[in-house]
């Protein structure tokens, strides 16, 4: 009998390894709220952001060296921001571009190349977005969120003129920095 543990060691080991193991998921648990707080934090900082970009737009012409400045700027001002552009549907034109991309002969103002299609069909349908939902029925999303790799976002908004969708604003986020892990 002297080699069998006893019931009240066996019991206290068990219990042991339970609240270990209980803690340890919790802080698992924890951590991942953590993570899709931040992620959920950026989207709308994002969401606020491609507003005001379109905003800007609308304010200063949507077209001509104003706009370029305007975005220029704001983007500057705007570090957290990657890319930001404005897309003009009259003349299916990129009227201002921060993408080191869009460099040299390929600088704002010009007309959308053909590979550039998937951002005038973005516009596009959000175009439609604003029209289905004036209409009513259904409502659909007016800004459209891509997410990037490590974390990153595209967004795009329109940007109207009196009421009617003549343009669109994107941007593109860096990746955020990592939120903090929880202390143990």
């Amino acid at each position: 009998m002297a080699g069998r543990p006893s019931h009240r060691l066996r019991f206290g080991v068990g219990l042991a390894l339970a609240a270990g193991l209980g803690v340890g998921v919790s802080w698992l648990l924890l951590a991942a709220e953590g993570r899709q707080a931040a992620a959920a934090r950026e989207e709308r900082r994002a969401v606020v952001a491609t507003q005001a970009l379109a905003e800007l737009a609308e304010r200063t012409g949507r077209r001509g060296d104003p706009v370029r400045r305007a975005v220029a700027a704001w983007q500057a001002e705007h570090e957290w921001v990657r890319v930001a552009r404005v897309v003009a549907f009259e003349g299916i034109s990129l009227e201002a571009s921060t993408a080191p991309e869009d460099q040299g002969d390929k600088a704002a103002p010009r007309r959308l190349a053909r590979d550039e299609k998937a951002l005038y069909d973005q516009g596009q349908r959000l175009r439609a977005a604003v029209a289905a939902n004036k209409e009513g029925g259904a409502p659909k999303a007016e800004i459209e969120a891509e997410p990037l790799p490590a974390g990153a976002l595209r967004l795009a908004t329109p940007v109207s003129e009196e009421g009617a969708v003549v343009g669109m604003a994107q941007i593109e986020t860096r990746p955020p920095a990592p939120p903090p892990r929880p202390p143990l």
